[in-house]
């Protein structure tokens, strides 16, 4: 919220989640056990929540974390798991963001140009950067538009 900037919550598996106001991100693992009990119109199924759930009452402290500025306009939201790591890029970064793993980059607010280079050689991934070889130039991304890169990607705003 705007009260409590670059806050996250991270919200382990079998524990209940729902989102009452404001707008968010929410990123998943793979996973096939979305489980619904309310506040929409699609299937619910009150039971295998009320089984499923751990009704622990102590994962607060765990739950709760802070995005790390690691860049100018940069700010890394790194939830305790291996499956995903948040960036929020709110204005240029002609440095580069390497992204280690694949990535999908959302647009919230206005547009920007993005372009890629791929690091490490096409041939044995030695530390050659250069232009992805799949790289069309830099391109436009609006409000509302998603891209994905490759793992070993630098993306540059």
């Amino acid at each position: 919220t705007a009260d409590v900037p670059r806050q996250y919550i991270y919200c382990a598996a079998d524990e209940p989640h729902a989102y009452l106001c404001g707008d968010a991100v929410e990123c998943m693992a793979i996973s096939d056990n979305v489980v619904r009990a309310g506040l929409t119109s699609k299937h619910k199924d009150v039971d295998k929540l009320l089984e499923m759930m751990t009704y622990r009452d102590d994962l607060l402290g765990e739950l709760v974390g802070f995005g790390e500025q690691v860049a100018p306009h940069v700010v890394k939201y790194d939830p305790p798991v291996e499956d995903f790591v948040v960036y929020e890029i709110d204005g240029p970064v002609v440095e580069g963001l390497y992204l280690p793993h694949a990535a999908i980059t959302l647009c919230v607010g206005g547009s920007f140009h993005v372009d890629f280079q791929h690091v490490g050689s096409p041939e044995d991934d030695n530390g050659w950067v250069g232009p992805a070889q799949d790289s069309t130039g830099p391109q436009a991304i609006g409000m509302g538009q998603t891209f994905f890169s490759r793992a070993g990607s630098e993306l540059v705003v």
